[in-house]
């Protein structure tokens, strides 16, 4: 592990400024006052915070900005330590330069807080340390001044004393808790002499073991009653569970029947709708097919179409002059016929009737004599008169009808001419089809009424065509219609798969399946009323006996829990047993360890002189040089002395954290010869192949010994 920088935002006398470390030896140097101590406790600081020496290290200008920040590299993570001291907010950060920085912590975190607010920090502390507690890691990582010349057993006192407590301290402290929770359990010791007052869980446990067999050996006792109401019990038992068995098996055929059935509608409705929406796909075809032929009929009678109601009225009206003009032709032919029949009687039958009337009157008037001649005579006149009179009553009135039928006839032909006229002249304004087919209208009428009914016709298909979707919709529904006959279909053959006796389902069995579910209704209904009655009596009977019972089941939980107690009891006791002989063990083993150690680096250190270093239980360094044996400390030469405690210190603080911790020294040679610091140079550079360490130092002379590898680093005081 090593310090990275040490950035001092505003601490002390710093501003905005920052101390960059490397791994291996650091020498800071600088003149008094420059801030060499007060950059050691800005890392014990911001590690820790302060309870109540804060004030030390505020900036000058004030509480505005009180800040600063430590990075670790931890077996090649970085971890950026950063605390605010007005607020006490703590960040902790993981590669926070590398571009991929990860928060760890970001809270309030007073050292004077709860304990629980600062567990996760604190355990964190300890992940990266070994340790958590603020006074040993200051005495374990930092050497002031002096301490390397002063005495063992005054400089080290703090560090032995954790090292030689922190086993020690934390077993008699789990020891302790042990004991307790032992004495809870029993008021025995493993020896069996009575060691507390009052009776414990263990004897409490005991008593009331013996209370309950004393009863249950004295209340045990059975009855045919119960035993029969049991065996009833259980037949009703199983009966009701067979009619629940048989209730859920027809409820779920009644459940699927009825989505089966349901499934059958559907699937009969789908194809009721998918023949209907074929046969209206057909009815669009035939429709479009019939409109396609209509069209064709249509164009072939577009000439005759076009014509009006109004130009078959006009002809209509030339058909009916055209019958006029025909009828006033016969209707003059007729008079013309009747002009001629009117022939006036020829004077001839007049002049012979006047002749034989003569006649009669001379041979009357020679033969006849008397009053019959006179008779016969005037019969004659009168008939002669007669007839001349007819004569010329005839010939008036045929006279007379020969005028009239004469003007008749002259205006009927005017009337007829005129008639000619006119009708020639709206023949012209007629159009060609009627005009040429004047005197076969009817044709042309039923052209145009066979025109007027495809008409209608095609109407009519459009209609059909209008009310029926376009065939790409039709076909999309009928897919969508056979892709749900094919669900309904899958659907039901998976319902008569599960349950076969519905593949020939119908209403009836549906009715049938109704049937068993309430009858199976009825029999749980009956059976609960049984049972209810049954464990009535089975109360009433059995009230002793379930006390017994619950005693032997009170016994067995209060055997359970007396052999769970006497175990942890037991295991209790072991463990103090093995506790104290770890603690032992640790302490025996640590002194070999730390003496190993020590014996390691100062042998290196003195170049052989010194073959071994043994440990006392107090932790006191004895080395064994290899002519002399067993060296007395104060006989040592004081730069032997300090290289031993430095190697000793290295050695303790690799026992306490398990890590290479760096190790930083505040001027710890101000007054040492320069002997005595060449020795304890070499020793530093020695120790920096495997620790970090960082000496901060006001002397100069340092920096020029031959031989020194080590990053040099300048601090200079601050400026008034």
């Amino acid at each position: 592990m090593n310090i990275i920088r040490v950035r001092l935002s505003a601490f002390g006398h710093f501003q905005d400024a920052q101390v960059a470390f490397e791994p291996g030896l650091n020498l800071v140097l600088g003149p008094n006052e420059a801030g060499k101590s007060t950059v050691v406790e800005a890392i014990f600081g911001v590690l820790f915070g302060y309870k109540s020496d804060r004030e030390r290290f505020m900036p000058k200008a004030g509480p505005g900005d009180y800040q600063a920040g430590v990075t670790f590299d931890v077996d090649g993570r970085q971890i950026s330590f950063t605390r605010d001291f007005i607020s006490n907010r703590v960040l902790v950060a993981e590669n926070p330069e590398a571009g991929r920085e990860k928060i760890l912590i970001n809270e309030k975190l007073s050292p004077t807080g709860k304990a629980s607010d600062r567990a996760p920090y604190m355990q964190l502390v300890q992940e990266l340390f070994g340790f958590t507690d603020p006074e040993l890691f200051r005495a374990v990582t930092m050497v002031g001044q002096e301490e390397l010349y002063s005495s063992w057993k005054q400089a080290s006192l703090q560090i032995r004393s954790l090292l030689a407590g922190s086993a020690s301290r934390d077993s008699d402290r789990v020891l302790k808790a042990l004991e307790n929770q032992y004495y809870d359990l029993t008021r025995f010791d493993p020896e069996g002499r009575k060691r507390m007052k009052k009776p414990r869980l263990m004897e409490k446990l005991n008593e009331q073991l013996q209370s309950l067999r004393e009863d249950i050996a004295s209340a045990r006792q059975t009855s045919e009653r119960h035993n029969r109401i049991a065996s009833e019990l259980a037949g009703t038992r199983e009966e009701l569970s067979q009619a629940r068995n048989e209730l859920g098996l027809q409820s779920r055929i009644i459940e699927l029947g009825e989505e089966l059935l349901h499934l059958k509608e559907q699937i009969e409705e789908h194809e009721r709708r998918h023949k209907g929406l074929y046969q209206e796909m057909l009815q669009r075809r035939e429709s479009e097919d019939k409109l396609g032929r209509i069209e064709n009929d249509l164009q072939e009678l577009s000439d005759v179409a076009k014509l009006t109601t109004t130009d078959f009225e006009s002809a209509g009206k030339l058909l009916a002059t055209r019958e006029n003009l025909d009828r006033n032709k016969v209707a003059d032919d007729d008079l013309q016929k009747k002009l001629d029949r009117q022939v006036a009687p020829k004077p001839l039958l007049q002049v012979g009737i006047s002749l034989t009337c003569v006649v009669l009157g001379v041979l009357s008037a020679v033969f006849v004599s008397g009053s019959l001649k006179w008779f016969i005579m005037a019969i004659l006149a009168i008939g002669l008169l007669g007839v001349w009179a007819w004569y010329s009553t005839q010939r008036g009135r045929v006279l007379s009808e020969r005028r009239r039928i004469e003007e008749q006839l002259a205006a009927t032909k005017t009337n007829y001419q005129d008639m000619r006229n006119a009708y020639t002249e709206d023949l012209n304004r007629l159009p060609e089809p009627v005009r040429d087919s004047i005197d076969d209208l009817d044709a042309i009428r039923g052209k145009l009424n066979r025109a007027k009914e495809l008409t209608l016709e095609r109407e009519g298909a459009r209609s059909i065509i209008k009310t029926i979707p376009p065939a790409n919709e039709i076909e999309s529904a009928l897919s969508k219609i056979a892709r749900e006959i094919d669900v309904s279909k899958a659907r039901s053959e998976s319902i008569i798969q599960e349950q076969p006796l519905l593949s020939n389902m119908d209403s009836e069995n549906l009715r049938q399946a109704r049937q068993k579910r309430d009858a199976a209704k009825e029999t749980i209904e009956r059976c609960q009323e049984t049972l209810m009655s049954l464990e009535r009596e089975s109360g009433a009977s059995s009230a002793e006996l379930m006390d017994i019972e619950a005693s032997c089941e009170e016994t067995v939980v209060l055997e359970e829990q007396l052999a769970r107690v006497t175990k942890r009891r037991d295991a209790l006791l072991l463990a103090m047993e093995i506790l104290e002989k770890a603690a032992e063990e640790f302490r025996q083993t640590s002194v070999e360890r730390i003496g190993d150690s020590v014996s390691e680096m100062f042998t290196a250190a003195t170049s052989g002189r010194y073959i071994d270093v043994t440990m006392d239980e107090s932790y006191n360094p004895i080395p064994v040089q290899r002519d002399l044996g067993p060296m007395d400390l104060a006989l040592l030469s004081a730069g032997t002395r300090d290289q031993l405690y430095l190697a000793s210190r290295m050695a303790i603080v690799k026992e306490l954290s398990g890590r290479d911790l760096p190790l930083i020294l505040d001027d710890p040679l101000v007054h040492t010869d320069a002997l005595r610091k060449r020795a304890m140079m070499d020793l530093l550079m020695r120790i920096s192949s495997r620790h970090q360490v960082i000496l901060l130092t006001h002397d100069e002379t340092i920096a020029g010994f031959p031989g020194l590898q080590a990053n040099i680093l300048r601090l200079k005081p601050p400026v008034d």
